[in-house]
């Protein structure tokens, strides 16, 4: 996207009753007493929600002066997906919009609304090998191929790649964001 960032400040949060954020009105508390205007503001601890979430950042928080906020686990795991959650993506797998077909002939209006990443469901995939190993077809009948190294997937152990109309997208909304955060 051609962009960067500059590593502002740490605080520490020293109540420790936010080393474990396990529901979403802990995370409203935390950002409400301690985000920063103007930021992304990062925020770590040793579990955030749940194991198998464990990351939340708010969609396109760079549309806000305050809304940029992202929570991580300790290890960092998620970041560069929070990121793209910050910058106005959606899962590969979103199912608010209902789910793409795996021609891609709704890809615009279903799933990400991206038509380059393929058509994906968020299920039936090892945690140890990151493999795939659902069956589960489209309204059309035909197979979903999911695609494990996008960063918007949720398969943190084979992250790697980001779509050109991903970027695209990303760039678009920081571009067009009413405040700019930096």
């Amino acid at each position: 996207m051609c962009i960067s960032f500059d590593y502002c400040k740490t605080d520490t949060v020293r109540d420790y009753s936010f080393n474990e954020i396990n529901e979403k009105d802990e995370i409203e508390l935390l950002f409400t007493r301690f985000q920063k205007k103007r930021r992304i503001n990062i925020y770590y601890s040793d579990l955030v929600i749940s194991e198998q979430t464990n990351s939340f950042s708010f969609f396109n928080g760079i549309s806000s002066i305050d809304s940029a906020a992202i929570f991580l686990p300790k290890s960092g795991v998620g970041l560069v997906h929070e990121l793209g959650h910050t910058f106005g993506l959606y899962h590969i797998f979103e199912k608010k919009f209902g789910f793409e077909k795996v021609d891609g002939t709704d890809c615009a209006t279903t799933g990400d609304m991206i038509c380059d990443t393929p058509a994906a469901i968020d299920v039936f995939h090892d945690k140890k090998t990151c493999e795939y190993y659902g069956n589960t077809i489209d309204v059309n009948g035909d197979y979903y191929k999911m695609e494990l190294g996008n960063f918007m997937s949720h398969y943190f152990c084979a992250h790697c790649f980001f779509t050109t109309e991903q970027y695209e997208k990303m760039a678009s909304n920081f571009l067009n964001a009413p405040i700019k955060l930096w």
